[in-house]
């Protein structure tokens, strides 16, 4: 009898992981083309504002949908991870690049807070 209620409970649990995989799954899709879309207005505005503060504040605001695209894509991996469809694809990144563009994000609220960061990348970096 204490097996059957372990049973039903272990079925009730892997009930509840799956709708909220189903869940996760569907809004990390849903939210690729929202997200697409801003990157590209935002990059339309950017390139055809004359103001360099204004171009500021949309590379900094296109950082950070790059960084939230960034993390939908990572949650769409681990279900293709978790259901055995992932497959890697190596490609080059240029580590310098990526990580000024993750510092932008949090530069302007560390200026907004009088923080100043500042960053020295090793030349031993390599570029790709």
């Amino acid at each position: 009898q204490d097996i059957t209620a372990t049973k039903r409970g272990y079925q009730a649990l892997h009930e509840v992981d799956s709708i909220k995989d189903s869940l996760l799954r569907t809004v990390s899709h849903d939210l690729r083309a929202p997200l697409n879309a801003i990157n590209f207005n935002l990059d339309m505005i950017k390139s055809q504002c004359e103001k360099k503060k204004l171009r500021r504040l949309c590379q900094e605001a296109a950082d950070a949908s790059d960084y939230l695209q960034f993390l939908v894509n990572d949650l769409l991996n681990y279900f293709q991870i978790k259901t055995s469809d992932l497959g890697l694809v190596p490609q080059k990144m240029n580590i310098r690049r990526l990580l000024q563009r993750s510092l932008r994000i949090v530069q302007s609220k560390a200026h907004d807070k009088n923080v100043e960061l500042e960053t020295r990348i090793s030349s031993s970096v390599p570029k790709f």
